[in-house]
């Protein structure tokens, strides 16, 4: 049996989930960025872009 070992240093560790969490989304925010569209990607029609 093969067993590897790997170390990891971190500066800030964010945990995404736990199993507590898992029933409760009303807690979690949702992170938008600032200057982002909230309608998402929209196509740009300007005959100034060469591609």
């Amino acid at each position: 049996m093969l067993e590897s070992i790997t170390k990891v240093n971190v500066n800030a560790l964010e945990l995404l989930s736990s199993k507590e969490d898992s029933n409760n989304h009303e807690k979690q925010q949702e992170y938008i960025p600032p200057g982002l569209d909230p309608q998402g990607f929209q196509a740009i029609d300007d005959d100034d872009i060469p591609f």
